[in-house]
């Protein structure tokens, strides 16, 4: 995701933590409302969302 994420238009960076046992999570950056649309209309992106939800649903 990291790589597609850094091919996005107004894309600066993204963040990271993670736990000992591997659980974490990534939040990437962007420049505009217009570019984290564009995010987010992905479809690889919409599917990881879902994945990384249920996943820190059941974590949580």
């Amino acid at each position: 995701m990291l790589e597609l994420a850094a091919e996005q238009s107004g894309f600066p960076g993204v963040e990271s933590v993670r736990e000992v046992d591997g659980f974490g999570m990534a939040v990437s950056n962007s420049e505009s409302d217009e570019t984290i649309a564009s995010w987010q209309s992905q479809a690889k992106n919409q599917v990881a969302q879902e994945a990384c939800k249920a996943l820190w649903k059941e974590h949580y």
